[in-house]
């Protein structure tokens, strides 16, 4: 700072004090004589008021000139996926003028963003700090995350997802709830008296009669899901990318089962790090009981019986497998997708591969993330979010 910067510094700053300093005249004396009376050092608090206004200036200067490239990376390095900024954040900053929103500059505009999505502080972005995401949604309810895996990034979606899942509790206008079920097989009772079998789209409108939110998103990556408690409000989330029916329809009953039986605290939370896999159970109790559940509503206490009828139909012969299959799913009120990937994975355990075969009993239409994002905006009223909430909520369940 050469000497001319200086003396302006000291004006301005001597003006500020003066101009909120209504019981003194505009005597620098005076206004030193006061503060040593209040006990201050007028050398030091003039030293602090000069590293006030040259951190501001800092500050207006990095704003306004970095680059939204630069930002980009100084994100990145934080441990923000580069395909969520540049698929998910940054399109629904760009969508909203900026300048409407009084800032100086698209940069400064996009790190408040994303500094309020990832519980930041604008500060934490602008000096390129390594976020620590201390207090992530996840919390003490992540369970066991995959090996390699990237903890900051798992941590990093959580704040994404749990941002999007609060915007949905906010929008959420119950107008009737359904009394929620005492165990599976009050579940599947009241289920089935309303549905007459387990499709994806019955499945969904039966979670929102139960008065949980389901917040579909498609993104790749480590974080598979989520349910969360918000402030009294179970919203489920489900990230999934296949088209496959059957998997959505798993993946909902198990994330039912954690929003039945483990969220009644408020604000408790289950996450998902492991991509959920209706044959495999996890290392974890919570994860164990939730495959059961899911079966057990699909199957009732009979998946082994219905096993063997079909390896009875087959007469010993393989090819028959098939029309097995579909006979016994009609017998039995079961989805052929769903016993054929049963099938399938029984088989596996005998080292033989039946999958290709299963792959064609799949449904993959209509898309079940439209189903899910159509049920989820019938069930919403988000005329209370703001223009940036609404433009992140849209982008984040567009099927792009």
């Amino acid at each position: 700072m050469n000497k001319h910067d200086k003396n302006d510094n000291e004006e301005s700053l001597l003006s500020v004090f003066l101009s909120t300093s209504q019981s003194i005249d505009e005597d620098i004396n005076k206004a030193k004589e006061i503060i040593k009376q209040e006990g201050l050092d007028p050398q030091k608090l003039q030293k602090e008021g000069m590293a006030f206004i040259t951190a501001l200036q800092v500050k207006a200067k990095t704003q306004s000139q970095l680059s939204l490239s630069d930002l980009i990376k100084k994100l990145i390095t934080a441990g923000i996926p580069k395909t969520l900024l540049e698929k998910r954040i940054i399109p629904s900053a760009l969508a909203i003028d900026w300048r409407r929103e009084s800032y100086k500059s698209e940069s400064g505009f996009i790190a408040a963003f994303a500094s309020s999505i990832f519980g930041l502080t604008e500060n934490d972005i602008w000096e390129g700090r390594k976020l620590t995401f201390a207090n992530s949604p996840a919390g003490t309810a992540m369970f066991k995350a995959p090996v390699n895996a990237s903890i900051s990034q798992i941590k990093a979606y959580s704040y994404y997802a749990y941002y999007l899942a609060k915007l949905v509790a906010k929008s959420y206008k119950p107008v009737k709830k359904e009394p929620l079920p005492e165990d599976i097989d009050e579940f599947k009772a009241n289920y089935i008296s309303k549905y007459r079998s387990f499709d994806l789209r019955s499945l969904l409108n039966y979670a929102w009669e139960l008065g949980f939110c389901v917040l579909p998103l498609n993104d790749p990556g480590v974080f598979h899901g989520a349910c969360w408690n918000i402030e009294g409000r179970r919203v489920i989330v489900l990230k999934q990318t296949t088209k496959y029916h059957a998997r959505w329809i798993f993946d909902l009953l198990h994330e039912l089962y954690h929003a039945l039986a483990h969220l009644d605290q408020a604000n408790s939370a289950v996450v998902e790090t492991q991509e959920l896999n209706p044959f495999i159970n996890n290392d974890t109790l919570e994860e164990r009981e939730a495959n059961t559940f899911s079966h057990q509503v699909l199957f009732g206490d009979r998946a082994e019986d219905i096993l063997n009828h079909c390896v009875k139909l087959t007469k010993g012969r393989m090819e028959n497998l098939k029309s097995a299959v579909s006979n016994i799913s009609r017998s039995e009120n079961i989805r052929e997708d769903i016993l054929a990937n049963y099938v399938a994975f029984r088989l596996s355990l005998s080292d033989q591969n039946w999958w290709g075969p299963a792959s064609s009993f799949q449904v993959t239409e209509p898309d079940p993330f439209a189903i899910a994002t159509e049920i989820l905006n019938k069930n919403l009223d988000t005329e209370g979010l703001n223009q940036v909430e609404s433009s992140l909520l849209k982008i984040a369940t567009s099927n792009n």
